[in-house]
């Protein structure tokens, strides 16, 4: 899994996540986020992006432009289904997203 912030800018940066547990955390926490359809582009601040890599390489993601909305991307589809923005209605913990390049500095 490689998880990225702020993507083509000069401040980009990309670590890749190794650690089963960590991982599972990560999988744990995406698998409670509750997703409403939404055309509205949000973009603001910082942009991460999680990268989920088959053994052909990535092949599905997760692009958090801003703590409340997200775009998801299969890249092994041009489905109309796949790419779409949605806004997240819960109380997603954000955190576990960014406190992943904290722990990395």
């Amino acid at each position: 899994m490689s998880v990225g912030k702020n993507r083509f800018r000069p401040n980009e940066q990309v670590i890749q996540i190794t650690d089963p547990a960590e991982i599972e955390r990560i999988m744990n926490s995406l698998s409670e986020v509750k997703l409403l359809k939404n055309n509205r582009k949000d973009y603001g601040g910082d942009e991460y992006e999680v990268w989920f890599q088959g053994r052909n390489g990535p092949t599905f993601a997760v692009y958090f432009l801003s703590p409340d909305h997200v775009r998801i991307y299969n890249g092994s589809s041009n489905h109309k289904r796949y790419g779409k923005e949605y806004k997240i209605v819960n109380d997603f913990d954000f955190g576990v997203i960014e406190n992943l390049f904290e722990m990395n500095e």
